[in-house]
């Protein structure tokens, strides 16, 4: 066995735990999309993650059309865990009372549960509020991953995941990878986001990526 075989089968363990996140990500996008949900995606920190072999804490689930937290309940009600134990900060205070999520006030929480062990936020997003001239019911999910990528705070986590099991890539994000770099538009952010959080969420950022440069334009 080389070196890089070796290497592989280290990692064997984390990447069959990324496979089933996927798994539970698709099955979810695919159930929102048969519901008519057709622009559903999952963006940031999950899909950004598994793109660098770590695993995702949990799923933020992004759309545009409104649901009800019964109409979740009943379309995932074989998928969700009557213990949510399991789930790493499931019902952070204050999270579901925030009048837009994160200080991003094109986007609002609709739910966080847990489905097969995993945290699931599903989130509504709105970005026609800052960006004119938006439909987001003519949305479908590439498109709309586009727009919604413009109200995110830093290009590393400018990336989606879809149905079919691929990624979205911006630009900002393959320029932050290939780069090491947490690039923040300041004047971009400026308009969706009273930038309270973005202390907290470079942080964080910089625990996960301790070799990449914060840059701020």
């Amino acid at each position: 066995m080389n070196i890089n075989e070796a290497v592989q089968n280290l990692n064997l363990p984390i990447q069959k735990k990324i496979e089933e996140q996927k798994r539970i990500a698709t099955e979810i996008l695919k159930t929102l999309h048969w519901e008519g949900h057709t622009d559903a995606i999952i963006a940031g920190g999950a899909p950004r993650n598994w793109q660098f072999g770590i695993e995702a804490r949990d799923l933020d689930v992004y759309f545009t059309k409104t649901i009800s937290n019964s109409r979740i309940d009943y379309l995932f009600k074989d998928k969700i865990d009557i213990d949510t134990g399991a789930c790493i900060q499931l019902g952070k205070p204050g999270y579901l009372d925030e009048p837009y999520y994160g200080g991003n006030n094109t986007i609002k929480k609709v739910k966080e549960t847990c489905i097969e062990g995993m945290k699931v936020q599903f989130i509504t997003s709105n970005p026609s509020r800052v960006f004119e001239n938006i439909q987001p019911s003519n949305y479908k999910d590439i498109n709309f991953a586009y727009v919604l990528f413009k109200t995110f705070d830093i290009g590393i986590c400018k990336i989606g995941f879809r149905k079919e099991g691929n990624y979205i890539f911006s630009s900002d994000f393959n320029v932050d990878k290939e780069n090491k770099k947490l690039t923040i538009k300041i004047n971009e952010l400026k308009l969706i986001n009273d930038l309270k959080n973005l202390p907290k969420r470079i942080e964080k950022l910089k625990k996960y990526f301790p070799d990449h440069e914060l840059n701020i334009i």
